[in-house]
């Protein structure tokens, strides 16, 4: 019995026969590979899924570098997965990375960058770090004001977002004028309807 293992053992190191960690990943492959990672971690498998998710960071650091877009996409779906396992504060690392990455890459009115901005303001006010995400909303407001139209639902959503944040802080005024602002926005989206 002992021989056949050594056997099998020596058979399935053969090169060739399985991947090496030396491969160059393709962008496609990563994307399945990403895919096939967030797959699993919602069937169940969520530590497999993270200890997964981590080799593969690994690689793509060593391969593309750690300024890249495809390494923001690796941090960003580590702070998904993070945030769905409930380690909110590795979450919050994870989308500060991306945001920081994304910002140096990317526009800050970027589709990207906003997404990492909006990922890590709802990661710390979840924590109750709601000084922190005061300061993500308003970038956004700062971001969607300059690229949007006042009265374009994501602009307003970001009126409300911040208002309830000024909430949490204890800065009733400044909630108060922005609820003010929203519920004229939301009064006026209702009448063109």
């Amino acid at each position: 019995m002992r021989y056949y293992l050594i056997l099998i053992l020596v058979f399935c190191a053969r090169p060739g026969l399985v991947q090496t960690t030396d491969q160059m990943l393709s962008p496609k492959q990563v994307d399945s590979l990403m895919i096939h990672i967030r797959t699993t971690f919602y069937q169940g498998f969520r530590y497999e899924s993270i200890s997964e998710l981590d080799q593969l960071k690994g690689r793509i650091r060593d391969q593309y570098g750690s300024e890249t877009g495809i390494y923001s996409s690796i941090i960003f779906l580590e702070g998904q997965l993070l945030s769905n396992s409930g380690d909110y504060s590795g979450a919050e690392k994870a989308y500060k990375e991306c945001k920081n990455i994304r910002g140096v890459l990317f526009q800050s009115s970027s589709t990207d960058y906003v997404e990492s901005l909006i990922r890590l303001y709802l990661v710390q006010a979840d924590m109750g770090k709601f000084y922190e995400a005061v300061e993500c909303v308003q970038e956004l407001k700062e971001i969607r004001e300059r690229t949007l139209s006042p009265d374009d639902p994501k602009c307003i959503a970001t009126i409300r977002e911040l208002g309830w944040l000024y909430r949490q802080i204890g800065m009733y005024e400044r909630a108060d004028s922005l609820f003010q602002v929203y519920t004229k926005s939301t009064s006026k989206e209702g009448t063109q309807s």
